[in-house]
């Protein structure tokens, strides 16, 4: 799904949010192994040099 043009371009206007300020990524899924944050964060971390970190 996340190929997709919509969802590329909400992953690279998330990037430009986390870019340009701290920024988290939340979720209603009660199950952290479950949650697609994991999967969103190493796609936007590395894309704009910052370092993401699991609070």
């Amino acid at each position: 799904h996340l190929e997709e043009p919509r969802a590329q371009a909400q992953l690279a206007r998330a990037g430009e949010i986390a870019a340009a300020r701290a920024a988290a990524l939340l979720c209603y899924e009660a199950d952290a192994a479950r949650c697609h944050r994991a999967i969103l964060a190493e796609r936007i971390g590395p894309e704009i040099g910052r370092v993401v970190v699991d609070l």
